[in-house]
């Protein structure tokens, strides 16, 4: 075989031939944190799109080709096309515009441009949130965290060793059950609670307009660039203060590739705080480590 023929087979057989020669090193880094997110993640997409992140994390020329991120936006286009797409929550929308972002800059790669689509993709995401918990009456009413927090395991498991969950608090998931049940009928119940416990859902209704605003403000304001390490402070304590202690890991995980992709910092830097925001949530039992610290398990 000539050498024309050997480099045309390997044209045709190789998918990673058509590689881009400008790929950075921040954009290996934002691809790889990606694919590991696809893989691991628990989305609505089929399991395609991990098939084919697990052979570009394996397999170098796949990794490398230009023609990766398109396939796997297409891939998971297609699963929303193909679904009742408004069943979809904003969490897939959000993996959905990520795989999109990565699918333009596939072909032009231009990092700051990709760092600021991070960015401003962050802001909007929160943006959005502070507007559609200032609209809805039962978050500005405390109602939200005031229901939730009684009945939802994963908040009630924190506030019980502080003392802030009332006796018989234990009985509202029943009560609301037997709500729910048609042949008991929706007859109306008392919820369980406390004085003490509705201060705490204040306070944290509270602070939560004032953590994703200010979030919103920090990624869509442009700072300097002494002052953008406030959005990697604002966005690592939004980790600690929520998804460590309540964790959606899908979501999170998605927030700290693009946190990651959106930062001033220097590589190393970056990757040790949002790999280990990543670590923090998924792989330490950081709740119980907490409460095992505090003495209160």
């Amino acid at each position: 075989m000539s050498t024309a023929e050997t480099k045309e087979s390997r044209r045709l057989f190789n998918f990673g031939t058509d590689v881009s020669p400008d790929m950075s090193e921040y954009f290996r880094y934002v691809g790889l944190l990606t694919l590991i997110f696809t893989l691991t993640s628990g989305s609505a997409f089929p399991p395609y799109t991990g098939i084919l992140a697990l052979a570009a994390i394996l397999i170098y020329p796949i990794f490398k080709s230009k023609w990766l991120w398109p396939s796997i936006f297409t891939i998971a286009l297609l699963a929303f096309l193909s679904g009742s797409i408004w069943t979809f929550d904003n969490h897939e929308w959000s993996i959905l515009y990520w795989f999109l972002t990565l699918a333009i800059f596939s072909f032009v790669r231009k990092d700051e441009l990709l760092q600021n689509t991070a960015r401003y993709l962050i802001g909007f995401i929160f943006f959005f949130a502070t507007a559609w918990k200032i609209a809805a009456e039962d978050f500005r009413t405390f109602a939200f965290f005031e229901i939730t927090g009684n009945t939802e395991p994963r908040f009630t498991q924190i506030m019980i060793p502080f003392g802030l969950m009332p006796p018989g608090v234990n009985m509202n998931n029943p009560a609301i059950d037997r709500w729910k049940d048609p042949e008991y009928g929706l007859q109306g119940f008392t919820l369980i609670t406390g004085d003490a416990l509705e201060n705490f859902w204040t306070i944290l209704t509270l602070t939560t307009y004032a953590v994703e605003g200010g979030l919103a403000i920090a990624f869509l304001y442009p700072l300097a660039k002494h002052q953008t390490w406030i959005r990697d402070a604002l966005l690592a304590a939004f980790f600690v203060g929520t998804y460590v202690m309540v964790p959606v890991s899908g979501f999170g995980n998605l927030l700290a590739v693009m946190g990651f992709a959106a930062s001033n910092l220097d590589l190393k830097k970056r990757a040790y705080l949002y790999g280990g925001l990543i670590v923090l949530m998924e792989i330490i039992p950081t709740r119980m480590l907490l409460l095992d610290l505090l003495g209160l398990t």
